[in-house]
């Protein structure tokens, strides 16, 4: 992430990144992650979205779960990209932030992000679990198992994670 004057990492600390193995070094500033939202893709997967889910909620792991494979960890955004994006009377600008916000996300597993995207699982406005009224019993059999935390952090839910989660239930 390029921060303040900063343009690009010294060669030595590159150098002990790359020993480190699996890690990908990919600059990134608003150009790249404009181009990015400007994509045909519905989600974000940008450099800039992790690292301010970062700085909001710490390590990578599922908030509903506590899963902590890296691999099977995903910023899910409570503000839909897609819903975003069709926010027209808001200038670009504006969309890309709430695109990027850590305010607007949470550390899911591949499961939960899922069913949060598919509706089926949502919050209400103090971080309980709700889920969807029609799912079949066998569903909500997983669903009770899988799911270790009913109610999110109070520290998760701040003003702007309760606006997003606001505007997700007035686009559907």
């Amino acid at each position: 992430m390029l921060e303040g004057d900063l343009k690009e990492l010294h060669e030595a600390s590159l150098d002990v990144i790359k020993q480190m193995g699996i890690i990908d070094v990919v600059s990134t500033d608003m150009t790249l992650e404009k181009r990015i939202y400007d994509g045909k893709e519905t989600s974000l997967r940008s450099p800039r979205y992790t690292y301010n889910l970062f700085n909001k909620l710490g390590n990578k792991h599922c908030a509903l779960c506590n899963c902590e494979i890296p691999e099977l960890i995903q910023g899910a955004h409570i503000l839909l990209v897609a819903a975003i994006r069709r926010m027209h009377s808001i200038p670009i600008e504006t969309r890309l932030e709430y695109v990027l916000d850590g305010d607007n996300g949470l550390w899911l597993c591949e499961n939960h992000h899922n069913m949060f995207d598919e509706g089926m699982i949502s919050f209400d406005n103090h971080g309980g679990l709700l889920l969807r009224n029609d799912i079949d019993q066998r569903h909500m059999r997983f669903i009770d198992e899988t799911t270790k935390y009913k109610v999110l952090p109070p520290e998760f839910l701040t003003d702007k994670f309760l606006w997003y989660l606001e505007q997700r239930r007035l686009v559907g």
